[in-house]
């Protein structure tokens, strides 16, 4: 609408325009025509006037018709912020009647689920009130059998009398064993519904005593059904035991409880937001310019510690001395301090957990006892690569990470990219994965671990790294 407005306002312009100069060339032509030609050899003839007077009605015509183009310009520019706008509210209107149906589809099934639980109600009902009347019934026959019999044994002369009574008796004992039958058949599902309804009963029951004798049964409940939801609770009681007798069992090692779990909750919500600048560790304690952590490696030069504590670059230095209390072992976590030689082994970190002696008198089952691994805790780890995948997952589950695999070659970058950012720590396999899974992973960020080389123990030891360099543990 606004185009042809600004079109016809053009073309009224032009149309003026056209009027004015028609007049201009009467007006010179009448003042020709009245003035009598006079040949004056003293006196110029002036003709410029009325040319000035066209250019400038020109020049005027030329700006308004600048003005115009401009205001037309301007008005197709409002006219497509409107119609983005237009299609904008479009989108969102649209959103909002999918999520509306949705909500009206939730209510429906609500509506019709309630329904259902009052028809069942109501059927329930109904059947313990005809129950109820049924028992009435045959007890009230019952009264009159007795008040027969009692008369028949008044009358014994009349054995004729007592004859037909017995059959009387007889049919209506069938009908009440029939009855009972039918009442039977048709009460047994509310008789199985009790008896379930009972063993439940005696569960809970069962249930309350062991919580009584020993509270860490409810523990136990507490973990398979208790919920984020019981959470606040939780904290509340827990911060209830902050004493000074409790001390010990908030710490972990040399780090405190909750030191560990405010890392582990900065870290999540640095997954959870816009990942525009790299996640930065302050104040660390497990690693400073010489500590370092890394793992062991045996070659034909001898030992050597790997050095991961940076996850841009692995340096491998010799191993100068071994502090540790135990003998080396190949693939091993550790931690180390550089000097201008190598790197001296401070400590070495086990994956598995100490031996139990097992008690006198109580031989072993099996010629080889299951091996327990060291229980790193439950964080989640995306493991991407395309070989050994599931081995990977099994060895970690069974340090108690929660492990997500990947493989590049199989599913989309789309999954990668959610998987990613629900990881707290990252391990890439470089060797079997394609270059371009680096377009959705950080390889410099402290929570990614590059594995040269894999296996299980390695992908164990590079997850505990990992924790480690994120203060995690």
């Amino acid at each position: 609408m606004n185009r042809s407005a600004h079109q016809q306002l053009i073309k009224d312009a032009g149309k003026q325009r056209q009027r004015q100069l028609e007049q201009n060339r009467e007006r010179f032509q009448q003042k020709s025509t009245r003035q009598t030609p006079r040949i004056d050899h003293h006196t110029p003839i002036h003709t410029t006037d009325d040319l000035q007077r066209e250019k400038r009605l020109r020049k005027r015509a030329q700006k308004e018709l600048h003005k115009a183009r401009k205001k037309l310009d301007e008005q197709q520019q409002t006219i497509q912020e409107t119609n983005r706008a237009l299609k904008k509210r479009n989108r969102q209107v649209a959103e909002l009647k999918t999520q509306r149906w949705e909500h009206l589809q939730s209510r429906k099934e609500a509506e019709n689920l309630k329904d259902r639980i009052a028809e069942l109600g109501s059927h329930v009902q109904r059947e313990r009130t005809e129950r109820q009347k049924a028992e009435e019934t045959i007890r009230q026959m019952e009264a009159e059998l007795e008040k027969k019999l009692k008369r028949n044994r008044r009358m014994s002369a009349h054995t004729n009398r007592v004859k037909h009574l017995k059959q009387e008796n007889a049919a209506l004992r069938r009908k009440v064993e029939n009855y009972d039958l039918l009442t039977r058949q048709k009460y047994g599902n509310l008789e199985r519904e009790v008896r379930t309804l009972r063993n439940e009963v005696s569960i809970h029951r069962r249930r309350e005593r062991e919580v009584d004798q020993n509270p860490m049964h409810l523990i136990a409940y507490m973990k398979q059904h208790v919920t984020s939801d019981y959470l606040p609770d939780l904290l509340e009681m827990t911060e209830a035991f902050i004493k000074s007798e409790n001390l010990p069992f908030f710490y972990r090692g040399s780090h405190n409880l909750f030191y560990l779990f405010m890392r582990r909750v900065n870290l999540l919500s640095y997954q959870s937001r816009d990942r525009d600048t790299s996640y930065l560790l302050k104040n660390t304690q497990n690693t400073n310019a010489t500590t370092r952590l890394g793992f062991l490696v045996y070659d034909q030069e001898g030992w050597q510690f790997t050095d991961v504590s940076e996850t841009s670059r692995h340096q491998v230095y010799p191993v100068t001395n071994n502090v540790s209390g135990s003998h080396l072992t190949e693939d091993r976590p550790a931690k180390a301090i550089l000097n201008h030689n190598g790197a001296k082994v401070l400590q070495q970190f086990s994956m598995n957990t100490p031996e139990t002696s097992q008690p006198k008198g109580k031989p072993s089952t099996t010629n080889h006892p299951k091996k327990q691994y060291q229980h790193f805790g439950q964080f989640s780890v995306l493991v991407i690569g395309s070989r050994f995948l599931n081995h990977y997952k099994y060895r970690l589950e069974k340090h108690g990470c929660v492990t997500d695999i990947h493989n590049p070659y199989e599913e989309s970058f789309e999954v990668l990219r959610g998987r990613v950012g629900r990881a707290e720590i990252i391990l890439v396999c470089e060797r079997h994965i394609p270059h371009n899974v680096w377009d959705y992973v950080d390889k410099t960020q402290p929570f990614v671990s590059v594995l040269k080389r894999d296996s299980k123990d390695l992908i164990a030891a590079h997850a505990y790294l990992t924790l480690k360099r994120c203060e995690l543990l």
